[in-house]
């Protein structure tokens, strides 16, 4: 009897403990199911009126002071873009509304294309999170989803894998590592 108590005793507290935990999981995503997701919804084009008064880098003195003299403004965040040591262009999103990322030339600040972000349906979680690359006419660029922290997919505007990023590196469609991210200071 003492045997059987003890035992219903061990059953219910691993079941208590068993209970109490909350499971974690990690979904894993393929080439073909993140690419679903991505285009699930996407617009191939938006209204220029959306971001007609970008056209122009409105902020493009300050923006090339910021650059220069290598300060970070309270309004925005700036992300210069290099070739080699050049610096040749940048990109702006603004405090205020982050989904929206605008990339400019360096010189004249004239818009390249913009990013916009976008959560996917019921989203409680930072991921996945949706990014869809306009140029200035408001057509589709390039459409891509970030997964986690370390992995995202990007695909172009006909749903065609450009790189399949994991950590610091970026894939091909065969699984042939292609490229490294290195982080530029400036």
């Amino acid at each position: 009897m003492k045997k059987l108590v003890l035992l219903l005793f061990l059953i219910l507290a691993v079941m208590q403990t068993a209970t109490a935990q909350t499971l974690e999981g990690k979904i894993t995503y393929t080439v073909d199911s993140a690419r679903k997701i991505t285009f699930d919804g996407v617009k191939k084009q938006i209204p220029v009126s959306l971001f007609s008064s970008y056209l122009i880098d409105p902020d493009y003195k300050s923006s090339m002071d910021y650059i220069k003299y290598e300060l970070s403004p309270t309004d925005r965040d700036i992300e210069v873009f290099k070739k080699g040591k050049f610096k040749i262009g940048y990109a702006v999103t603004y405090n205020n509304n982050k989904d929206i990322t605008y990339y400019f030339t360096k010189f004249k600040g004239l818009l390249i294309a913009i990013d916009i972000y976008e959560s996917t349906k019921n989203q409680k979680t930072k991921y996945p999170r949706k990014c869809y690359r306009y140029d200035t006419n408001g057509q589709l660029i390039a459409a891509g989803i970030r997964v986690s922290e370390e992995e995202s997919f990007l695909y172009d505007k006909k749903q065609k894998l450009i790189t399949h990023r994991i950590g610091d590196y970026g894939y091909n469609d065969k699984g042939k590592r292609m490229w490294k991210a290195e982080e530029i200071e400036f």
